[in-house]
């Protein structure tokens, strides 16, 4: 329980010091969306296929992001998030896969979850097993209007 609370400070403070753009601000000239997931641009662009470009992006607590392009969507997750300091994770879902997002909104924290029918859920009042989740990813509820903006734009993906 001790190392739970230790764990909500950190993603407190880390949301707290690195304010991210907003969502709905459309790119200006010269500036790259993926610029938005900070560190996580490395693990994204190891990831993408030639071509590719991202379309949407977004940060979520302290080593989790979330990029979409036209034909996938990935899931990045970094350090603790993944369960070691130095560990390093993307999951990569075609559209065809994904079937519903789903925003689930706790106490503290939110929960962005990719579903595809088969793939695990998570409750928002126990975000440890979401932060690990190759699924989801986890928010400050004070960043929840972004989130809302975000399953948006994914959703618009969906439909197509």
């Amino acid at each position: 329980m001790e190392k739970s609370g230790i764990m909500k400070k950190y993603d407190y403070i880390m949301q707290s010091v690195s304010k991210t753009a907003s969502v709905s601000r459309p790119p200006t000239a010269g500036n790259d969306i993926a610029a938005r997931l900070g560190g996580l641009r490395i693990l994204l662009d190891q990831n993408l296929s030639p071509g590719e470009q991202v379309t949407f992006a977004i940060q979520g607590n302290a080593g989790e992001g979330l990029a979409c392009s036209n034909s996938n969507i990935f899931i990045l997750k970094s350090g603790m998030a993944v369960g070691s300091i130095t560990g390093r994770k993307c999951s990569k879902f075609s559209w065809d896969q994904v079937k519903s997002v789903d925003l689930k909104v706790g106490n503290l924290y939110g929960i962005l979850e990719i579903t595809d029918g088969k793939m695990p859920q998570y409750d928002a009042n126990d975000i440890t097993r979401a932060k690990k989740a190759d699924n989801a990813i986890t928010f400050l509820l004070s960043r929840k209007s972004e989130f809302d903006q975000a399953v948006s734009s994914i959703q618009s993906y969906l439909r197509k």
